[in-house]
């Protein structure tokens, strides 16, 4: 299966068709017409450019982004991870009402093992 990319950036500079067009290759480069396309079989991406072609293994890509996000849709959803609440021992206080009195009350007191 291959997927039209909009963004695809590099690990390492790409030189192609007599162009440095650095990490960041975009459809809509400054410097020209650039066709981004993953070919999922191959684990590839392929980058035309000045009537050139370079193959680019998935392990010089940090990152994709597809022209058309619905592409991805009909594979399974992940859950979203909800973040569970801090834990809470008590209640601390950040005033102290004497000059004896520790800052932090409550469980541990702030203080060491000691």
């Amino acid at each position: 299966m291959k997927i039209k990319l909009s963004f695809c950036e590099l690990h390492n500079p790409l030189f192609l068709g007599g162009t440095n067009l650095d990490l960041k290759l975009s459809v809509n480069h400054s410097k020209g017409v650039i066709s981004l396309t993953y070919d999922r079989e191959a684990k590839e991406v392929h980058v035309r450019y000045n009537n050139k072609l370079a193959i680019i293994p998935t392990s010089n890509v940090a990152s994709m982004t597809p022209a058309d996000p619905k592409v991805l849709d009909d594979e399974e959803e992940t859950p979203e991870l909800k973040p569970e609440p801090p834990i809470r021992h008590g209640k601390f206080k950040a005033q102290v009402s004497t000059p004896q009195q520790h800052v932090t009350e409550g469980l541990g007191s702030g203080r060491t093992n000691d």
